[in-house]
């Protein structure tokens, strides 16, 4: 699948669930390239003040100078996390509550079965931001495969972020641990 082909599939998935389309930016330094951003007001709680919020998609390109290991995908989320704080602020969209990012990065690198497990690390993992990473995922276009983790708890007004990941994993070959005959014995 194309790069193109796969944008333009997740532009027609956001008019469809009712999420606003805005285009992506590129960073220098820190290098980070986003190709586009999903953007939907979200509650997060029932009191109107505390309870308003922004859920972002934000797609883009692996990072060049960044590795694949849990360290480099925490910075990445990092960077990513800072761009998202950015581009929304809370003075500008009248929404002071979090952000709840579902982070997709597209690379060129070969998705492998502990890609899933060094996931994990971006969830959890406090961005120095208002910007509260709720989703990762990992997708290279080339071998047609994905790795993603979503976190639990997730809002109730959130259903789609799982109908888009399981979108993406009918697409996509997710890989899973093999399973050692040992251990079932």
């Amino acid at each position: 699948m194309l790069e193109d082909d796969f944008l333009e599939g997740w532009q027609k998935w956001l008019g469809e669930q009712g999420w606003q389309h805005d285009e992506g930016e590129e960073f220098r330094d820190p290098a980070l390239d986003i190709l586009g951003y999903g953007v939907k007001r979200i509650r997060l709680n029932r009191i109107p003040w505390f309870g308003r919020g922004l859920a972002v998609i934000a797609i883009c390109r692996h990072p060049f100078d960044l590795r694949s290991d849990a360290t480099g995908l925490r910075q990445w989320s990092d960077r990513l996390a800072r761009a998202v704080n950015g581009r929304f602020p809370p003075w500008k969209i009248r929404r002071p509550g979090a952000i709840l990012l579902i982070a997709v990065q597209l690379t060129p690198e070969p998705i492998r079965d502990e890609d899933e497990e060094r996931l994990k690390s971006v969830l959890g993992h406090w961005t120095g931001t208002r910007v509260v990473p709720a989703a990762a995922v990992r997708i290279n276009l080339g071998q047609g495969a994905m790795a993603s983790i979503l976190a639990e708890g997730l809002p109730r007004d959130l259903p789609e972020i799982g109908q888009l990941l399981d979108t993406w994993a009918a697409k996509f070959q997710r890989f899973v641990p093999m399973w050692n005959e040992s251990e079932i014995l």
